[in-house]
């Protein structure tokens, strides 16, 4: 896992451990692709799951915050929730540990297996946010929806397959090793370079094709 070296991220890291006023939060799990040690690089974004405690003020801006309470991270994997299951897969507990590995025993046994349409229903939704920013002429922005869009896409197929997807970095692998090197390529693609217009719309066009 890759370390956390800004002195100030590490403030925030000692106040969000120790709580803000009387209630610490009972787990404070890391998840994302530095979960996993594959983040593309030192400024990628820091994702952590809480549970319990006191929602986190000033958090600094790579830092994505996921606070539920244990009866919802429940709620949520019953559901099917493929984040709450792939956080109980391959969360790394910084806090917590003991309720994290009781949580984990207690709810992924019986876990469905996540719904993969869901992924294609979001997979839509940012094709059509790319739309709408390609229309304002947000090239950049509509650039990032693509990827996301095709990362929802890419969790459809792994998941329709019987496969958990890992983290963005690591799923072109996956497709490349379930044989569909095509949409891996597409991903690489749109997460490089800026791309041109014409480029981005043929993008949003070939996932309205296959979502």
């Amino acid at each position: 896992m890759k370390t956390i070296e800004s002195p100030s991220e590490r403030r925030f890291l000692r106040r969000l451990l120790a709580g803000n006023g009387s209630e610490s939060p009972a787990a404070v799990v890391l998840i994302g692709s530095f979960a996993r040690g594959s983040s593309a690089s030192q400024n990628s974004d820091v994702d952590l799951l809480v549970i319990g405690g006191e929602r986190p003020t000033h958090t600094p801006a790579r830092f994505q915050i996921m606070r539920l309470t244990a009866d919802e991270l429940r709620d949520r994997v019953s559901a099917g929730d493929d984040l709450a299951q792939w956080a109980l897969r391959f969360g790394v507990p910084i806090s917590g540990r003991h309720l994290w590995s009781r949580l984990r025993d207690q709810l992924l046994p019986d876990a469905p297996w996540p719904d993969w349409r869901r992924k294609l229903d979001q997979a839509r939704g940012r094709a059509h946010e790319a739309t709408v920013l390609l229309d304002m002429g947000d090239l950049d922005a509509a650039q990032e929806q693509i990827l996301f869009a095709l990362s929802h896409l890419a969790r459809a197929e792994l998941l329709r397959r019987h496969v958990f997807p890992l983290a963005r970095p690591e799923i072109p692998s996956q497709l490349e090793a379930r044989g569909d090197p095509s949409l891996a390529d597409l991903m690489r693609e749109v997460d490089g370079p800026p791309l041109s217009l014409e480029r981005l719309r043929e993008l949003i066009e070939l996932l309205r094709g296959r979502c």
